[in-house]
């Protein structure tokens, strides 16, 4: 079995780097879940922990900053912790998005998840903007019905 290091964030706030085994990165994550801890970073044993600059959203352009990411993932929380249909919330944070790129390739997911996909496999076509972990967790989310919550776990772990 695969061995993972990971930076996780407890309820208290403090930042824990440890290594545990798992099947995969989103079994993993899981655990952490599962243990209170909000994981920031996941690789698997060997591979280096991202600088904190890059830890959610691996950037292959400056033309989406993280900060707009941020706030894109706050809007969404609250609308999908509100009960909001996730294509309608969609639909909402679009309004609020200025930026054309970052509006681009929301569009896009909001047209994937109408189309039937869900949410975590629309982020997949948008390695660019949002991590394999960022995806990972909004599997996560999705798989235990509190996507909400992960997507404001999300957004305030972003900020640090």
């Amino acid at each position: 079995m695969p061995r993972f290091q990971y930076e996780a964030i407890t309820h208290s706030g403090q930042t824990v780097n440890s290594t545990l085994e798992a099947a995969s990165k989103t079994e993993l994550i899981a655990q952490l879940q599962q243990m209170g801890y909000w994981p920031t970073q996941v690789v698997e044993e060997g591979e280096a922990l991202e600088t904190k600059a890059k830890r959610f959203f691996s950037f292959g352009t400056r033309k989406i900053e993280s900060a707009e990411v941020e706030f894109f993932t706050y809007q969404l929380a609250a609308l999908v912790n509100a009960h909001v249909a996730l294509p309608r919330a969609l639909e909402v944070t679009l309004e609020q998005i200025s930026n054309p790129e970052l509006h681009s390739v929301i569009s896009q997911v909001k047209q994937d998840v109408e189309q039937g996909a869900t949410f975590n496999v629309a982020l997949e076509q948008h390695p660019k903007v949002f991590s394999d972990l960022y995806i990972n967790m909004v599997k996560a989310g999705e798989a235990g019905g509190v996507l909400g919550e992960v997507l404001e776990g999300l957004a305030e772990f972003a900020e640090l």
